[in-house]
């Protein structure tokens, strides 16, 4: 799932500025590897995660290019800001 912060980012997306990507994943699939999804196997919405390995910095340069500094997906930056408690840290590396 994907959450535009206005109208105006559907237009001009950037992931980890005005577009942020979650994940619904209740329950573990036949076949779904549980080392990949074991921090957003739950019943509520999480940030994206998959393949994280639990760590921040597995949030800054995570797998597959995923992660928030990577400069390629960027589709860990709104667990990196859960992560931190729900707040912007000084060293998010995407800036506004």
């Amino acid at each position: 799932m994907v959450f535009f912060i206005n109208q105006k980012a559907i237009t001009n997306e950037e992931n980890g500025r005005n577009k942020f990507s979650f994940r619904f994943n209740p329950v573990l699939k036949t076949g779904q590897n549980i080392e990949k999804v074991r921090y957003t196997l739950k019943p509520t919405v999480e940030p994206y995660a998959w393949n994280w390995n639990g760590t921040r910095e597995g949030l800054l340069h995570g797998a597959n290019g995923y992660g928030c500094a990577d400069n390629s997906h960027n589709l860990y930056c709104a667990k990196l800001i859960q992560y931190d408690g729900w707040e912007i840290k000084d060293d998010y590396p995407i800036k506004f």
